[in-house]
């Protein structure tokens, strides 16, 4: 009975350290970024006990939420998933985080291309490594991540293609071939000693 009624009085934040202990750190994985943000906007939460929060609360906090929808959608989504393992954990009965409401998504930026001129500027400046991944991901179609996340394995000069992509099904592990205008800028990354074909010291993603 004392562990129930401990559990009962789980506050948001003690939740949120044992769900994510139970999904993730446990089985060795790292927490994704988009909920650790997504936690850490949702700070009036933390000091309440969860079993108290109603959609009012979660509401507030996805209202007052400076940052842009995809920031909102998190705390929404965070909210619903901690809410999903409470009820599995019988410490509520209800998801009120089901019932938040977000505002109209954004309006995608239309995508302008580089115009000619702009593109002469990049093969003008291809000793500057952003000239270069400018090329490359024009070439390509790479999204930023994508591209850093392709692993030498995965690079085959030889046959002028390489592997990569991710966000849905269809876009990951696809063969992009390379086209012979960006194989020097490829090549001249390429280092079979290494894990990765373009080296960020700044992997915190992962």
């Amino acid at each position: 009975f004392p562990v129930t009624i401990i559990r009962h009085n789980f506050t948001y934040a003690e939740l949120y350290t044992e769900w994510t202990k139970t999904r993730y750190i446990n089985k060795g994985e790292k927490v994704p970024n988009c909920y650790t943000a997504a936690f850490k906007r949702s700070e009036n939460l933390h000091s309440m006990v969860f079993a108290d929060i109603r959609k009012r609360h979660i509401q507030s906090e996805v209202d007052n939420c400076k940052q842009g929808f995809s920031t909102k959608k998190n705390i929404k989504i965070l909210a619903n998933l901690m809410s999903k393992y409470a009820i599995d954990q019988e410490i509520i009965t209800t998801n009120y985080a089901a019932l938040v409401e977000l505002p109209p998504s954004e309006e995608s930026r239309i995508h302008i291309p580089f115009s000619s001129a702009e593109m002469a500027l990049l093969w003008a400046n291809t000793d500057d490594m952003g000239c270069r991944l400018a090329l490359i991901y024009c070439y390509t179609g790479f999204r930023p991540a994508e591209l850093l996340k392709i692993r030498i394995e995965d690079v085959h000069l030889d046959e002028h293609v390489m592997y990569g992509g991710m966000k849905t099904a269809a876009g990951k592990n696809r063969a992009v071939p390379i086209a012979d205008k960006i194989m020097p800028l490829i090549s001249s990354m390429y280092n079979a000693d290494n894990e990765y074909l373009v080296i960020d010291p700044y992997r915190d993603w992962e």
